[in-house]
């Protein structure tokens, strides 16, 4: 319900965002992570404003001009890769967490709190989650699904994360094993 109701708004508000899905074909990423590319304005501007903070009225100074300062460095194609490397140094010490789905959303029990292990410079507007993750439990089957990113508060973040780790919920949680696509061997005729 959570989901269904606030995905969209989510991302109208810059709360929530979409990703092209890739493999982790090279086994980096844990069953709790996903790495983000660096062309996802809303994933790093929401991982600044952990790390850095935000720019807005009614914050200290100090702290809003830093942020500036960031900005720039990231708005600037020849030193967004400096940007981000000071947001990876925040992320390999600190977790941010965000609600991680698949759309379209194949059952309650897909959704994941997955912390975010990297912001990979050159990866575009890509999302690399665990490859267990997305097709045992988020059921993605390489056909062009895409996954969605919601920044939450963080008290919602934890009752996610209990609801999750739930036994009900984890009855509740069944893949679906399909066998590999193969020729038929019907010999009838389709009239």
């Amino acid at each position: 319900m959570l989901i269904k109701q606030h995905s969209f708004k989510g991302r109208r508000l810059g709360e929530g965002t979409l990703f092209k899905i890739y493999p982790d074909w090279k086994n980096e990423v844990a069953e709790d992570e996903v790495i983000v590319g660096d062309m996802n304005e809303v994933a790093v501007q929401r991982v600044a404003d952990r790390a850095i903070g935000r720019n807005k009225p009614g914050l200290p100074e100090d702290e809003r001009n830093f942020r500036r300062e960031w900005d720039k460095l990231y708005k600037n194609k020849s030193t967004r890769a400096e940007a981000i490397a000071q947001l990876n140094s925040y992320l390999a010490t600190n977790d941010v967490k965000t609600l991680v789905h698949r759309n379209p959303l194949p059952d309650v029990v897909s959704p994941r709190v997955l912390r975010i292990k990297e912001i990979r410079v050159g990866l575009g507007d890509v999302a690399i989650p665990n490859s267990k993750i997305l097709y045992n439990i988020m059921q993605g089957d390489n056909d062009g699904d895409h996954i969605s990113l919601e920044f939450l508060p963080d008290e919602l973040v934890l009752a996610l994360e209990k609801a999750i780790n739930s036994k009900a919920f984890k009855a509740r949680q069944k893949a679906i094993k399909l066998d590999i696509f193969k020729k038929d061997d019907f010999k009838g005729s389709m009239e």
